[in-house]
């Protein structure tokens, strides 16, 4: 938010982030890169968070719209006009040259980043808009990063407890990574006192519907600001026996191993049912093993006679 061209608080700047999340087609990303693995998000608040549900009547307009029942993204002609409201019509500027963004990384070498760099790339070019890679090493992205001298990266978050406070604090002014050297977790260096505000109120309420109504005039505030293009829930499978008992698989602690049980007499049941040594292979080689030396003793004993 501190760039110059990306960033700020104008109607115009909006819209220009607006256009530009419009057009990365997060569901695409998606089915291509994640084998159909996450969700899109209308916010920074996933669906299973209390606050975060979608509904017809809070869901993110500027990016989304309601169609047959579900929510779809909205087409590039929208994203185009956007774009053109935001002073560059076609992607061009002013000065007559195509907006040209820069995607800071630290990713060099990576086959999956130049593959998922090149979608990107083409995704924003349906605008007209330019992208070129930044690349970095991680000590100098860093750097920029705590001095906010960046216009396009990409971050994520593992949540420390599931409650939408654990979210909208990543975009409390105070949190931002900046202004309080580097420790921050407001990596985008988002300021709006009306969120900050309604972020104070909530912060340490009980849930109640009061809470619910002012998380949904947070979220409000960021979906239209839009100072962030939102990416992807991921989703993950894995699999485990009967006998762990006390396992639920989720993304925000992996401190978990403590809660653990094993029963180990079912375990060792199934281990006792599951590997029954398979006893045919061997007696069909033992059967034509006797059968091989009766035939060779018949033989040796017709050379005899």
């Amino acid at each position: 938010m501190l760039d110059p061209v990306f960033g700020g608080y104008t109607s115009q700047q909006k819209k220009l982030r607006q256009a530009i999340a419009i057009a990365i087609d997060v569901r695409e990303y998606i089915e291509l890169f994640q084998n159909g693995r996450g969700t899109p998000m209308h916010c920074i608040l996933p669906e299973t968070i209390r606050g975060g549900e979608l509904t017809p009547a809070h869901y993110n307009r500027q990016v989304f719209q309601l169609q047959d029942g579900g929510f779809s993204r909205r087409g590039l002609d929208y994203a185009k006009r956007l774009l053109a409201e935001a002073g560059f019509p076609a992607g061009i500027g002013k000065d007559g040259h195509p907006l040209t963004l820069h995607y800071d990384n630290a990713s060099a070498g990576s086959a999956a980043f130049k593959a998922q760099f090149q979608w990107l790339k083409g995704r924003l070019a349906n605008l007209g808009v330019e992208l070129e890679d930044n690349g970095t090493d991680l000590n100098r992205l860093r750097d920029k990063l705590a001095h906010g001298n960046w216009q396009f990266t990409r971050k994520g978050w593992v949540a420390d407890y599931p409650d939408a406070e654990n979210f909208l604090m990543l975009f409390h002014s105070p949190n931002g990574h900046v202004a309080t050297g580097g420790r921050g977790a407001n990596y985008f260096n988002y300021v709006n006192p009306a969120f900050d505000s309604v972020f104070s109120q909530l912060e340490s309420m009980e849930d109640s519907d009061e809470r619910d109504r002012l998380i949904h005039q947070a979220t409000d505030i960021l979906m239209e600001d839009t100072p962030a293009v939102w990416d992807l829930n991921p989703s993950r499978f894995s699999l485990a026996h009967h006998w762990l008992n006390n396992y639920k698989p989720h993304e925000m602690d992996d401190g978990c191993l403590k809660y653990l049980r094993l029963d180990t007499s079912a375990r060792r049941g199934s281990r006792q049912a599951w590997n029954r040594p398979c006893l045919v292979p061997i007696r069909l080689v033992l059967l034509v093993l006797g059968l091989l030396g009766s035939i060779m003793l018949f033989q040796h004993h017709r050379c005899q006679k």
